[in-house]
């Protein structure tokens, strides 16, 4: 066998063994690219994800801030006359923080403090019942008043409308041009808080 041709035979896989390595550590470095492209698309995918659903709440909440007085003095006649979104009070409860409600309507003698979400789930009542216990502890001005409790939502899930009912507090949601509608049957009796 001529020398020659094997040594240039292993020359030539040699070199293709080193171009391959090139070639993979190519490919490789364009995984890593991709793989950092794809993480920052996921992390602003994410944070518009997050404006979304803020913005959407803050929608939901505008709706049913339109319409909470009116259903609830045609569901049962309670004397609220004014309503405010995203109502804040910093006055410490006990638990080290303030208290924000979503929709709080109220009158002279009444309130009704309403937690408002695209889909409600029982965690979310529970933890509306929870606000609804300390309310008068971070919202002092409101001492005195009959204190109701409401849910909104577009979707129901886990029964939790029915849930919030059988806890006392009034279920809201949007039915037709952003129209708020309690859905409580008239043997409803709403709790006090």
């Amino acid at each position: 066998m001529d020398t020659n041709l094997i040594n240039s035979s292993f020359e030539e896989v040699r070199q293709m063994f080193k171009e391959t390595d090139l070639r993979f550590k190519e490919t490789a470095l364009r995984f890593k690219e991709t793989d950092l492209k794809f993480r920052e698309s996921e992390a602003r995918f994410k944070k518009m994800e997050d404006i979304f659903i803020d913005k959407w709440g803050r929608f939901m909440e505008v709706l049913i801030n339109s319409g909470a007085l009116q259903a609830l003095k045609e569901y049962q006649g309670l004397n609220v006359t004014s309503s405010a979104s995203r109502v804040r009070e910093d006055m410490r409860n006990g638990f080290g923080r303030g208290m924000e409600i979503d929709v709080l309507c109220w009158g002279k003698d009444v309130v009704v403090p309403i937690e408002v979400k695209t889909t409600l789930n029982v965690e979310y009542v529970k933890e509306h019942e929870e606000r609804l216990k300390r309310f008068s502890q971070c919202f002092p001005r409101f001492a005195g008043s009959d204190i109701y409790g409401g849910v909104a939502a577009l979707h129901f899930n886990e029964d939790s409308d029915r849930y919030a009912y059988r806890k006392g507090l009034y279920v809201m949601t949007l039915v037709g041009k952003s129209m708020v509608s309690i859905i409580n049957d008239q043997k409803f009796k709403p709790a006090v808080w």
